[in-house]
C-alpha cells in the first residue's frame, strides 16, 4: 500500500474537535468535500500510468488500482490517499512498482518470477506535482465546514 499525506493537519485536528460535538451533516459535507478535493489527483495518477508502465500492464493496473481518501481527525490528524492493487491471486506490490521495478511470471508460469525495471514513481510524481494544488481545495473544504459548525448554518 502507498499513501501521500495531502496536508492541513493542524486545521483539520481544530475542526475535529468541533466535529465532535456537532450534527453529522457536517462530517458528510466534511468527508464529500475531502473527496471532491482529491478526486483530481487520484484520476490523474490513473491516466499517467502508460507514461510509466508498459501498455498492456499499465492498462491492468489502472483497473486495479483503488485510490482512496483517508481522513483522520483525532490525534495525529491527516488527510492522505492511499492506493492498493488486488492481483488474481494477492495484492500487487505498488511500493515496488513505484521504485521502478514490475515482478511478473514468465509467460504465467508462477514457479518463475522476473524483475523487470520500469519508470520509477508513477504515484510519487503526480502526488508530488498535484499537491499544492490539492491542499489549497482541502484548506477550503476544512475552513468552510469550520465556518458552517461555528456559524451554525
Amino acid at each position: 500500500m502507498l499513501s501521500a499525506e495531502v496536508g492541513g493537519a493542524a486545521e483539520l485536528g481544530e475542526l475535529g474537535k468541533r466535529l465532535r460535538g456537532a450534527d453529522k451533516v457536517y462530517r458528510k459535507e466534511l468527508r464529500i468535500g475531502l473527496n471532491r478535493a482529491t478526486k483530481p489527483l487520484k484520476e490523474q495518477v490513473k491516466s499517467e500510468l502508460p507514461v510509466f508502465l508498459p501498455a498492456g500492464y499499465a492498462k491492468v493496473m489502472r483497473k486495479a488500482l483503488k485510490p482512496k481518501t483517508v481522513v483522520r481527525t483525532g490525534g495525529l490528524a491527516s488527510v492522505r490517499i492511499v492506493a492498493s492493487a488486488k492481483g488474481r491471486h494477492k495484492n500487487r506490490d505498488v511500493r515496488a512498482l513505484d521504485k521502478g521495478t514490475l515482478r511478473h511470471p514468465l509467460w504465467g508460469n508462477r514457479d518463475f518470477w522476473y524483475a523487470q525495471k520500469v519508470r520509477a514513481g508513477f504515484w510519487s510524481e503526480p502526488m508530488r506535482d498535484g499537491r499544492a494544488r490539492v491542499r489549497a481545495e482541502v484548506m477550503d473544504v476544512i475552513r468552510t465546514v469550520n465556518r458552517r459548525i461555528v456559524g451554525g448554518s
